[in-house]
């Protein structure tokens, strides 16, 4: 299951290309991990999938750092789905 994460473990308008984190815009090249972790925990979201550019990432395979550009989501992760 490398693609399930934990939680354990702006007002400026978006411009075309702005770094985006479930439809905020966020300074890129901080840490990718503790962003989607905030985002995770801010939603109440234990278990969760994370999106990048609409393609699953997961913990083995996550940027270190949230790229410029980059469009991520935060999802809850479906048990039943999977």
């Amino acid at each position: 299951m490398a693609n399930r994460w934990t939680t354990e473990g702006s007002e400026e308008e978006a411009e075309e290309e702005g770094t985006t984190l479930n439809g905020d815009v966020i300074e890129p090249g901080g840490s990718f991990s503790e962003a989607v972790n905030a985002a995770a925990r801010e939603s109440g979201y234990r278990n969760f999938r994370v999106l990048l550019d609409d393609v699953e990432v997961g913990v083995d395979n996550a940027p270190a750092i949230v790229p410029v550009g980059a469009h991520i989501q935060v999802m809850p992760y479906d048990k039943a789905g999977s």
